[in-house]
């Protein structure tokens, strides 16, 4: 259950992350946080099975 809680907060963090980065566009500036933005996206998308997985066995008890 606490790796659940964890994907969910790294993707929130993601996003949050994007809307930065796209905030703060500078196409001169190079920054990693596009990078571990999409690095941790990809993250949320390969463990989302096991998310709504754990959402649908919780809603059927």
């Amino acid at each position: 259950m606490g790796k659940i809680y964890l994907f969910m907060m790294v993707g929130v963090i993601a996003i949050v992350m994007v809307v930065i980065s796209l905030m703060n566009f500078d196409p001169k500036v190079e920054t990693w946080s596009s990078f571990i933005a999409g690095g941790a996206i990809a993250l949320l998308l390969l463990k989302s099975p096991a998310i709504w997985a754990y959402f649908k066995q919780k809603r059927a008890k």
